[in-house]
């Protein structure tokens, strides 16, 4: 298996395959498998603030706001990429539409 990513610290180490989105954590140094990390792998960032569809079962409701500006969204992953592995973007809509 090829690994893209290590974190590591004296608790646990986390194997990441960017590739196949496989990721692998364990405990070392006498330490059981991580409960809790210090920070998530993954996160899930909402992008989009509106959307034109009006879905009856959205459970965003009627929100309708601009949507995340890149740099915005630039700041957040600057201040996580090294404890990250994964991103999801979601929000109210469709975040191919992003501009």
């Amino acid at each position: 298996m090829y690994i893209t990513k290590v974190i590591k610290n004296e608790k646990y180490v986390i194997l990441f395959n960017g590739f196949e989105g496989f990721e692998l954590m364990s405990g070392i140094n006498g330490n059981s498998d991580p409960f809790i990390l210090d920070s998530p792998s993954m996160i899930d960032v909402g992008i989009m603030g509106h959307c034109s569809n009006d879905c009856k079962i959205c459970y965003q409701g009627k929100i309708n706001i601009p949507n995340m500006k890149f740099d915005d969204f630039k700041k957040i992953i600057d201040q996580c990429k090294n404890h990250l592995n994964q991103v999801a973007l979601g929000g109210k809509g469709d975040p191919n539409k992003h501009e």
